[in-house]
């Protein structure tokens, strides 16, 4: 029969791979049923496998491919034997996938799209329920971002290219309607159904949910419906019970056409619908829409902030295990969505929203940055400064930290990070007032301490730079970024009225980082405080205090020359007798 078949199908042209393969096909859908299956996966797939390993791929042999395993798929359908073992079943579901992922997402350039999707459904009787669920996954991701059929019919050059999309988007659509409708009728067996319907195991509606909740801010009415019809019934298949009249009412709403509006809307369907998401999908479901951040129109967009944030302020607490890989995939996305302002701001709120619940653990993370500090930590540092919420924390678990690592009056490396981070804080203008002697005092040690120090080659960030001719590599010097810091520090406090400019000008800070006149900038900056800020000297010089008889001889030295300094600025005022004190006490011990 095959030889006869290769006849009808050459006539006068020499017959190519690519036919070899269609005529496979052909002949498996007239063969007789009781003799194909004993020779269909080794006489006929077999060999059209290995024909299409052996061509250079084009739309022809895609389509070709397509056709013939369609038909095979019917004959097999056809021949109703259910012990049949489809042995080459989950290769060919794989290369339909691969041939709708290769599709682009923005446009409609082939028919390939709704044929792979009617091969599926040919060879879907085949398939268990889940892999009906990541085909429908798989098929959502490409279909989902389609633009409007309006927007994509304009970019047709000729009236014939507007009526081929035209189809082609039906077409598209329509498959992908029977493919899901065959789901779940041609699961007639009772197993199958209640596996259908009792939510199988392996069912995630996270990376669903996070790739149907954008578009109920699409551009089109219909969208808006069906993504939020989808979303209510993945939760209903899950067997979730939720608001369903309640959100059946706002899809309604979803029919307006302000923008505004169907912002508003999503935001109540999201604080519904979120509490319901596992806890345990909750980062497939974030992954879903930082995608949609990067790639979703405008409207889209907002509805992916929106969701993400909500879900974030719903489960944050219970996101401790997954905190690592949450902040991962955000950092991940980052030098993108930095290219959009308003995706952006969503990153930067959705870190704050993190930190609300768990700021220890963010900071910690945040401090393994390799330094100097790239541009994105920086960023996060101030986002994290600056959000009422956790200003205050951040800075108190910064302190709280510096504190810890210079107990044994030695700067490890990890000081370093945390003084960095302190300047990235500070520098947006976060009061210090209620702070400022205990961190004066700690950032004067840390200068003090990594006087003459070196930045560990493994603590460096490895980042490639383009240097400039004649330009040299500049190492970090500790000290001079913790000067940094403790410069920044004093120019809020002089706002706040804590303290005064320094005599020495910026000077100052140069005189601070060099071991050889560091005792006189010390000197320098004892005399930029301000004598009538009683309070603030004293619990200064009360902090300051153990440094006099510290096993650091530079810290020594650090404290040495600030009393000494203290005392001669101080000699006329009321906080002498209060230095004779604490000095007195000294020499006590």
């Amino acid at each position: 029969m095959l030889n006869k078949s290769k006849y009808i199908f050459s006539g006068k042209k020499k017959l190519t791979k690519t036919d070899v393969i269609v005529i496979y096909g052909a002949v498996a859908l007239h063969a007789p049923k009781e003799q194909l299956l004993t020779r269909l996966n080794q006489d006929f797939l077999a060999q059209i496998l290995f024909l299409y390993g052996q061509c250079s791929q084009d739309i022809d042999l895609q389509m070709s491919f397509t056709r013939s395993i369609t038909e095979i798929g019917i004959a097999v359908q056809d021949a109703e034997d259910k012990q049949f073992q489809f042995s080459y079943k989950e290769m060919l579901i794989g290369y339909m996938l691969d041939f709708i992922r290769d599709e682009p997402l923005d446009s409609l350039a082939s028919p390939i799209r709704w044929k792979a999707l009617i091969a599926i459904s040919k060879l879907k009787p085949q398939l268990s329920i889940n892999d009906h669920l990541n085909i429908l996954e798989e098929n959502i991701r490409k279909l989902l971002p389609l633009p409007p059929l309006e927007k994509l019919r304009n970019e047709g050059e000729t009236d014939k290219d507007k009526e081929h999309i035209n189809f082609l988007y039906e077409r598209s659509m329509d498959a992908l309607g029977k493919l899901l409708k065959s789901m779940i009728w041609d699961n007639v067996d009772a197993e199958n159904c209640q596996e259908m319907f009792n939510a199988p195991e392996n069912f995630r509606i996270g990376s669903l949910l996070g790739l149907l909740a954008p578009h109920s801010c699409d551009t089109l009415p219909t969208i808006r419906q069906a993504a939020t019809s989808s979303m209510i019934g993945l939760f209903c298949v899950k067997g979730i019970q939720m608001e369903v009249e309640r959100l059946q009412d706002l899809q309604q709403g979803l029919e307006c056409e302000d923008l505004q509006v169907q912002i508003k809307i999503s935001a109540k369907i999201a604080k519904i619908a979120c509490k319901f998401i596992p806890s345990e999908e909750i980062l497939m479901f974030l992954e879903e829409t930082l995608d949609g951040l990067e790639s979703l129109d405008p409207s889209c967009t907002k509805a992916c902030g929106i969701w993400m944030i909500t879900t974030l302020r719903e489960h944050g607490a219970t996101l401790e295990d997954q905190l690592l890989e949450i902040l991962g995939i955000i950092y991940h996305h980052m030098p993108i969505l930095r290219q959009k302002e308003e995706s952006f701001q969503f990153i930067l709120e959705a870190i704050s929203q993190i930190a609300s619940f768990h700021m220890d653990a963010v900071v910690v993370n945040l401090l393994q940055k390799p330094l100097p500090f790239d541009r994105d930590t920086k960023t996060l540092w101030k986002a994290l400064a600056e959000n009422p919420a956790s200003t205050g924390k951040v800075i108190r678990v910064l302190i709280e930290k510096l504190e810890m690592g210079l107990e044994d009056d030695v700067a490890g490396k990890e000081v370093i990070s945390v003084a960095c981070a302190i300047y990235e804080v500070i520098s947006v203008g976060t009061p210090v007032t209620g702070l400022y002697p205990e961190l004066f005092t700690l950032l004067l040690k840390l200068v003090s301490c990594t006087l003459g120090q070196k930045m560990p080659t493994s603590f460096m960030s490895h980042r490639r730079r383009v240097m400039q001719p004649g330009e040299r590599q500049q190492m970090p010097d500790p000290c001079r970024l913790s000067t940094t810091t403790l410069k920044c520090l004093q120019a809020q406090a002089m706002k706040e009225g804590l303290a005064k400019e320094s005599d020495e000008g910026d000077n100052l800070w140069t005189l601070l980082c060099s071991l050889d006149s560091h005792h006189i900038g010390v000197c320098a900056l004892a005399r930029s405080m301000l004598v009538w800020q009683r309070g603030v000297i004293l619990d200064i010089m009360e902090q300051l205090f153990p440094s006099l008889t510290s096993s650091s001889e530079n810290y020594r030295i650090t404290g040495t020359a600030f009393f000494s300094e203290a005392r001669e600025s101080t000699h006329q005022s009321t906080l002498s007798g209060s230095l004779g004190v604490l000095l007195s006490g000294s020499s006590a011990q």
